[in-house]
């Protein structure tokens, strides 16, 4: 089965450790006990992204975790890369950003991407592992699989309120309220006049087809500006 990409879109700038743990219980709920998904960071350009990937499709909206939406992706995470030797993480890195600044000062290479295997094992349980890949100065990707630290959920969580130098991927502040035509479109592209953004109040994209429009009845207005989508 193919795996799904999704993107956490954070709706303040210091998530708490707590509700990256429930978080993690409610997506390893979703996908089903003693299923893998997989959690990554990816950094680039001091642009800092949390990506999902599950067998399991995902809502945009989990439950009353209101700090997070989630929204599909097609974005590429899987890169060649060369095995290094593992990584000892100890309890004076107290988040991703340190291993990251570490690494930036001290062996000038970057850390670009973190991948976290979740195996949930019971209800409210899991065990995990995770692998750091760092960019060296040959543009070479090498993969450390991360020893210790199995608080995972307080290694990703971030206060982007003092780390000014990052930024990370905001919930839209801005999106179409159409809620109130979800009921006219359908997932059929044939005969469609337009596309539909419903994010986020379903992932996938609808569409208007004319045969189920009244025009006599309704109107319909289409535009917006920026190249937004309706």
């Amino acid at each position: 089965m193919k795996e799904n990409i999704f993107e956490i879109c954070l709706t303040s700038s210091h998530v708490k450790s707590e509700e990256w743990l429930k978080l993690i219980y409610k997506i390893s709920k979703i996908n089903g006990i003693l299923k893998k998904w997989n959690l990554w960071i990816n950094i680039e350009n001091n642009y800092i992204r949390y990506f999902v990937e599950t067998k399991t499709m995902l809502p945009p909206i989990l439950s009353n975790l209101g700090e997070f939406l989630i929204r599909k992706s097609d974005i590429q995470l899987r890169e060649i890369s060369t095995l290094g030797i593992p990584y000892l993480l100890t309890s004076n890195y107290k988040t991703v950003l340190d291993i990251y600044d570490k690494n930036e000062t001290r062996k000038l290479q970057k850390l670009k991407n973190v991948k976290i295997s979740f195996y949930p094992y019971k209800h409210n349980n899991y065990l995990s592992t995770t692998n750091f890949y760092f960019k060296d100065k040959n543009e070479r990707i090498i993969k450390r699989k991360v020893i210790g630290n199995n608080e995972i959920y307080k290694f990703i969580s971030i206060d982007f309120s003092t780390h000014i130098r990052f930024f990370y991927q905001k919930s839209e502040a801005k999106y179409l309220d159409t809620k109130k035509v979800i009921n006219v479109l359908n997932s059929n592209k044939e005969n469609a006049i337009l596309k539909a953004n419903v994010f986020p109040y379903l992932q996938e994209e609808l569409y208007l087809n004319y045969k189920n429009y009244d025009f006599a009845k309704h109107s319909i207005v289409v535009g917006a500006s920026r190249n937004r989508e309706i």
